[in-house]
């Protein structure tokens, strides 16, 4: 790797320190759902350090695409650990080494979400969130809402953020079809289904997405506005 290269390539630190604060957080006042959280946090450093790697090997730059491929080992692994405890730096830069966790979703699940879709090849930690959120006892819920086209990427990080701590988007799906209501293509339509879970001391997720029709990418023309529904309440294991 040239020296140009190596200043164009990926910091790795910038995932941390994007991080490290809200890993804090949960240290300082833990809870019944901060393994939960802390998932969620681990979830999207994989994305980000999975999507670096791809970029380095397109680029040609193996070293740092082998790098970012022990780190994201690394990070699966603490998917699969009983206890999340220490600091987000420590435990992402050493292999970890506590006790492993099964985490099981109770059959009763599958009666409102089908089984195959927490079972792809590409929802490993979307699966070990439900699992988690169930031992919480968090709540499952459907969002169903339209958003415009171009903005859907944005409209889903809002939610994301505006749901944390209280919580975690899960995945979305298709909803059924597209509609465009103009010649313009940016004016087009996505009908989608957002999967979260919520914390239960929320009766309902509006109480942490207010104002979601002020979104970009929200329209009031729209065929509905958007709308949750309660999917599954476990019981608390």
């Amino acid at each position: 790797m040239t020296a140009d290269d190596s200043a164009k390539a990926p910091k790795s630190e910038d995932w941390v320190e994007r991080n490290a604060h809200l890993w804090r957080q949960l240290n300082e006042t833990p809870g019944p759902a901060t393994n939960l959280l802390k998932l969620g946090i681990l979830r999207e450093i994989h994305r980000t350090v999975h999507a670096q790697k791809s970029g380095s090997l397109a680029k040609g730059r193996r070293d740092e695409a082998r790098r970012l491929g022990e780190i994201e080992t690394r990070v699966e692994a603490l998917r699969q650990q009983a206890k999340l405890d220490g600091e987000l730096a420590e435990l992402i830069g050493r292999p970890p080494a506590g006790k492993k966790r099964t985490r099981v979703l109770p059959d009763s699940l599958f009666n409102f979400i089908e089984k195959e879709k927490l079972e792809r090849y590409d929802r490993h930690w979307e699966a070990a969130l439900a699992a988690e959120a169930c031992a919480a006892g968090w709540r499952f819920w459907i969002l169903d809402a339209w958003v415009q086209i171009p903005l859907i990427e944005h409209w889903s990080a809002t939610l994301s953020e505006q749901l944390w701590p209280h919580g975690v988007l899960l995945f979305v799906e298709s909803a059924g079809f597209l509609e465009s209501r103009t010649d313009n293509p940016d004016d087009a339509l996505w009908h989608g289904q957002w999967l979260a879970i919520v914390d239960p001391r929320y009766a309902d997720p509006r109480d942490v997405t207010r104002g979601m029709d002020q979104w970009a990418g929200s329209t009031v023309a729209a065929p509905s506005p958007p709308h949750w529904k309660a999917l599954y309440t476990p019981k608390r294991l």
